[in-house]
């Protein structure tokens, strides 16, 4: 059975990939079956839309998330709209739906325990931060305008080179280098000086 592709690829015409999951079962018998291999790929399309949307969120959380809504909306799928645009709903659901959860942790004062979640403690170790501070930088990250999220993503999360980067079309360097400011700013760390100057490291 053809599964959709990912980055585009057409699934092969006359293939439903959804039919033998969904008709006829429940939300509970879909799910045993989506956490079971990962038939439809949702963890890495959960990956690919972090990193295209340039929030910091654990990757755990986001695909347990995506699961449990692809398998509550399954049974009543009819194939409309198209299945990877169903699957991609999902997962943006569930990323703005933890983005709001954690907004509301940060704003009670509910503390988190070192190592109890991946996104702070990436950016701890990465940062050199102290992971309570790092939760609510990471909250106010996520809520910084795009272009600024997606420089950092690019240079710090993914490495890109900063030449590359901004050669890209995303410059000029003052632009990126002031987003970077931003970002490192909000998150509460040194912005690197090798970063600074567009130099590499």
């Amino acid at each position: 059975m053809g599964m959709p592709g990912l980055h585009g690829q057409p699934e092969p015409k006359g293939e439903e990939p959804w039919r033998a999951l969904f008709e006829g079962r429940s939300s509970r018998e879909i799910l045993a079956d989506l956490v079971d291999g990962d038939p439809l790929e949702i963890s890495p399309r959960c990956a690919e839309r972090l990193l295209t949307r340039c929030y910091l969120l654990d990757m755990e959380r986001l695909y347990f998330r995506s699961v449990a809504r692809v398998a509550y909306a399954g049974p009543s799928y009819r194939g409309a709209p198209e299945f990877t645009e169903f699957l991609r709903e999902r997962i943006d659901a569930s990323i703005d739906e933890l983005l709001r959860e954690d907004r509301a942790e940060e704003r009670a004062g509910h503390p988190v325990l070192p190592g109890q979640d991946a996104r702070y403690t990436f950016v701890s170790q990465v940062l050199g931060m102290e992971v309570g501070v790092t939760r609510r930088g990471v909250c106010h990250f996520n809520v910084l305008d795009e272009r600024i999220r997606h420089a950092f993503f690019s240079l710090v999360v993914q490495a890109k080179r900063f030449r590359r980067y901004v050669a890209e079309g995303n410059g000029p360097p003052e632009r990126v280098s002031d987003s970077l400011r931003i970002a490192f700013e909000t998150l509460g760390a040194p912005y690197p000086k090798w970063l600074q100057h567009g130099d590499e490291p």
